[in-house]
């Protein structure tokens, strides 16, 4: 990363750029597999299929299909949007870091049937 007040970062698959909120930069909605639709319903995961321009990574991508109504009372929130295009992740990391830093992975709870990465309970900002 050239710039921290930039939070542009080269992946694999294409460059993408975030947002800075409070000295941490965010990037919400990377995909990481293609989505399951179509032909790849019910398959294993597939590459992502990569992206030539700069892929804005500022919002929260769609969250699996689930009972609004249970997410909110017991998930923690309302999820947003539904789609079975949803297998994308969220990062939170320093602005300004001088050694490499750990990594936590955290997956959402509810037992295959409620939850998402949008939620408040997994805001990573406090950890980074």
């Amino acid at each position: 990363m050239l710039n921290p007040s930039i939070p542009l970062v080269a992946t694999r698959h294409g460059k993408i750029v975030g947002v800075v909120q409070e000295e941490i930069h965010i990037w919400r909605g990377i995909p990481y597999a293609a989505p399951p639709t179509g032909e790849l319903r019910w398959r294993a995961p597939q590459p992502v299929t990569p992206w030539q321009d700069v892929r804005q990574a500022d919002c929260f991508s769609c969250a699996s299909w689930q009972d609004i109504t249970w997410c909110r009372e017991l998930g923690g929130g309302d999820p947003g949007n539904f789609s079975e295009d949803c297998l994308y992740l969220n990062v939170w990391a320093p602005a300004v870091r001088h050694e490499p830093l750990p990594v936590m992975v955290w997956l959402h709870g509810g037992g295959y049937t409620i939850g998402a990465g949008s939620l408040p309970p997994y805001d990573g900002q406090a950890l980074a």
